[in-house]
């Protein structure tokens, strides 16, 4: 027999279980902010670099297959590339900036995106509690405003938050791989 949901423990004492958060906004020049956010009870396990990989690795599963990501070298570019033949690349992203706390990358352009902005992944710790962030700063979408506002942009927040919740939970269950790159650590 199944315990009442209401015997059932807090996944992390104390806390109901953290939901993902959203800045977002269009500026009058077309130019969006769009910033997801968790809060966790500690840090995660896995580097900037391994959640970059995991995010992208959900951009597959989110776009239904039409879109890919391609790693130019380990270090290198990303590009987002529409299948099935890799081209037109939808959007370009340079070499990854690192900190400790941040891992950013320049957007430069693509057939969804002006050059312009970046899209940045980084923790920062607030007392006890860890902040796991994925930013888009200043992106510059080349769709008209009309189409963007309900599509491409509605899209990002969703899978944004999706991928948010799956690396609680993978944490929750004591799982340090990132969503979608098994075996990765």
């Amino acid at each position: 027999m199944n315990a009442p949901v209401s015997n059932v423990p807090a996944p992390w004492p104390g806390r109901d279980d953290p939901r993902p958060r959203c800045y977002s906004r269009v500026d009058p020049d077309y130019r969006v902010v769009s910033i997801e956010w968790i809060e966790l009870p500690r840090a995660c396990e896995l580097s900037l670099r391994e959640l970059e990989r995991a995010y992208f690795a959900w951009v597959p599963r989110i776009s239904a297959g039409a879109v890919r990501p391609s790693w130019k070298g380990p270090e290198g570019p990303l590009h987002l590339e529409l299948q099935p033949w890799g081209w037109p690349q939808a959007i370009r992203l340079a070499p990854a900036e690192e900190t400790p706390t941040q891992l950013k990358r320049a957007i430069e352009g693509g057939l969804l995106a002006h050059p312009g902005g970046y899209l940045a992944f980084s923790q920062h710790r607030d007392g006890a509690r860890v902040q796991l962030v994925v930013a888009l700063v200043d992106f510059r979408p080349r769709l008209p405003r009309w189409l963007y506002l309900p599509t491409q942009r509605r899209l990002h927040v969703r899978s944004t938050y999706a991928f948010l919740r799956e690396v609680t939970r993978r944490m929750r269950l004591g799982r340090p791989q990132p969503p979608g790159i098994p075996g990765l650590r």
